[in-house]
């Protein structure tokens, strides 16, 4: 965490650039440090891919038989993060992923507030983006080009 507030704090104070012209994006356990920085700042966007509601739930998922709520508690809790972000939220998650049940992407884009989209795509956890590279590209080019103002200049 942070490190991402560092990251932000760098790009607004030393580089000057302004809150929204800046994508905050988060894979994986990456999506639970994106959502929570999403939370505190005011980003232009918010994309979280093959992310998961919590640490303890992904671990549940993932071994039932463990004490996951004893031993990870309210750890890395993406949902809970999500329902704070005040941006246009994007989330992508494959029907095959192995790791993170394509579950979590649902019940994700549930908790984000409007405007937000869902993109399908298929392939493992590490390999969804791949796989469906085009429907990938697509929906993240579509998803960017619709909220960001294409009067403004990127940097």
């Amino acid at each position: 965490y942070n490190d991402a507030q560092a990251a932000w704090d760098f790009l607004i104070r030393e580089k000057n650039i302004p809150p929204d012209k800046i994508i905050v994006i988060g894979r994986s356990l990456g999506g639970a440090i994106a959502g929570w920085l999403a939370s505190h700042n005011t980003p232009s966007l918010l994309i979280l891919e093959s992310s998961f509601l919590s640490f303890a739930k992904v671990a549940k998922d993932l071994y039932p038989w463990a004490p996951t709520t004893i031993l990870f508690g309210n750890i890395y809790n993406t949902a809970a993060h999500l329902e704070q972000v005040r941006c246009p939220v994007l989330v992508i998650h494959s029907t095959d992923d192995e790791i993170t049940p394509f579950e979590h992407g649902l019940k994700l884009f549930d908790i984000a507030r409007e405007p937000k989209e869902f993109l399908k795509i298929s392939g493992s956890h590490n390999s969804g983006f791949y796989r469906s590279l085009e429907i990938y590209k697509k929906g993240l080019n579509d998803f960017i080009t619709r909220y960001l103002d294409p009067q403004l200049p990127m940097r």
